[in-house]
């Protein structure tokens, strides 16, 4: 009896030690594990979610990014599922609530494009942009002009059923340049084509989705041509 106790004692020490440097990493890397989530959990034509590439993704940010961190990695390497359940998972569910909380999401599947632009630069100026939507659509290829301090970000808002192609990217990259910005940016609905994506990453163009802006990481925490 006593060897189950001393056992469990041992078992639980881990569990704190893994809830509080797993705490720690996700914080820092909010954001990105939002990101990921939202790209890789599916919903079917029958409205059934499948989180099976999430869970992995779960797994491998334990064992590469958490587990490093703590005495004897070798001895966690069956911890990332109290990980995920006991600290990724409500962590991000609080992250969620949070997020719909600051900043009513009007984001629907038929919204208006013209809405749409409005409604990115609305999410821009709470994370502290001075963002304006330009007079006409896609103006000399930006639908928003976007400023704080001396920093000008160009902004197209693309709200597509599938996956936004080169031409995007080749407006905005002309945006930059008309507009004399530092940063230029593409927010999509739904995804990029992988050609894209290329052409986005050798221009220093930043691609998101229109979640991302809640979080503020445009344009100084994420790379160019990042999801």
């Amino acid at each position: 009896m006593a060897l189950l106790v001393a056992a469990q004692k041992h078992i639980d020490r881990k569990n704190e030690l893994v809830r509080v440097k797993g705490s720690e990493l996700v914080d820092k890397h909010l954001p990105a594990l939002l990101r990921r989530r939202r790209q890789l959990v599916k919903v079917d034509d029958y409205g059934v979610e499948d989180a099976s590439a999430w869970q992995k993704e779960a797994e491998q940010f334990f064992h590469k990014v958490v587990s490093p961190t703590l005495p004897n990695p070798a001895e966690y390497r069956e911890f990332h599922s109290f990980f995920t359940a006991e600290v990724l998972g409500p962590k991000l569910a609080a992250a969620l609530k949070e997020q719909a909380a600051s900043l009513p999401n009007r984001f629907t599947n038929d919204i208006d494009p013209v809405d749409f632009e409005h409604l990115c630069a609305e999410r821009l100026r709470a994370i502290g942009w001075n963002a304006r939507v330009t007079k006409g659509s896609g103006d000399q290829g930006a639908d928003i002009v976007a400023t704080k301090g001396a920093d000008v970000m160009v902004v197209q808002c693309k709200r597509y059923a599938k996956p936004v192609g080169n031409k995007a990217i080749q407006e905005i990259v002309g945006a930059m340049r008309f507009y004399e910005a530092g940063f230029a940016l593409v927010v999509a609905t739904n995804g990029y084509t992988k050609a894209a994506q290329q052409l986005a990453k050798v221009n220093d163009v930043m691609l998101g989705h229109h979640d991302d802006l809640v979080f503020g990481w445009a344009p100084y925490s994420v790379t160019a041509g990042a999801l």
